[in-house]
């Protein structure tokens, strides 16, 4: 098992309020990876998913939070 100061990563997810980090971004937006007929049933705009960088899922640090 690797070992690491986990210290930073408490520190970001209290300072965010969300109690969430992911560390591996994926170098594109959301709305590269999103099949444009989507846009139709998602809560978001073509132009608010272009801002929006997209996060892979395999390491996400998680803790409780109000809005967690």
């Amino acid at each position: 098992m690797l070992k690491s100061d986990m210290g930073q990563v408490f520190d970001q997810s209290s300072t965010t309020g969300r109690g969430i980090v992911m560390f591996d971004v994926t170098g594109h937006n959301i709305f590269m990876a999103t099949d444009q007929k989507m846009y139709r049933y998602l809560p978001i705009t073509k132009d608010s998913a272009v801002k929006v960088d997209m996060h892979g899922a395999n390491a996400i640090f998680i803790r409780r939070s109000k809005e967690v």
